[in-house]
């Protein structure tokens, strides 16, 4: 995962897409894959050294939530404020039981 020497850097920035984790971005149960993924690459941070810099993205709306948005009176405002805790959440829940997060 890692293509730069070792040693050298001590933080890498590191976005979550919320699509990879929803992603119709609000399925009814979390993307483990994408979880998975998550996990690995924080695991490969701290046999590195290197202290991951996390933050959630949220102008990646997964497709599906945004063509929904489209279709209806539904403001992306509302939208975000009702799906990305539940993101939130499950990102936090999951990762945050691994030694790594």
């Amino acid at each position: 995962m890692f293509f730069f020497k070792p040693g050298v850097f001590k933080t890498f920035r590191l976005s979550i897409s919320w699509a990879r984790i929803l992603p119709n971005g609000d399925d009814k149960t979390q993307n483990e894959e994408g979880l998975k993924f998550y996990g690995y690459a924080f695991s490969e941070c701290k046999r590195h050294g290197i202290e991951p810099i996390v933050t959630i993205s949220h102008y990646e709306m997964p497709l599906a939530l945004t063509l929904k948005q489209n279709a209806g009176p539904i403001s992306r405002r509302s939208m975000l404020s009702c799906a990305m805790p539940k993101m939130f959440s499950i990102v936090t829940k999951a990762l945050s039981n691994t030694d790594d997060f």
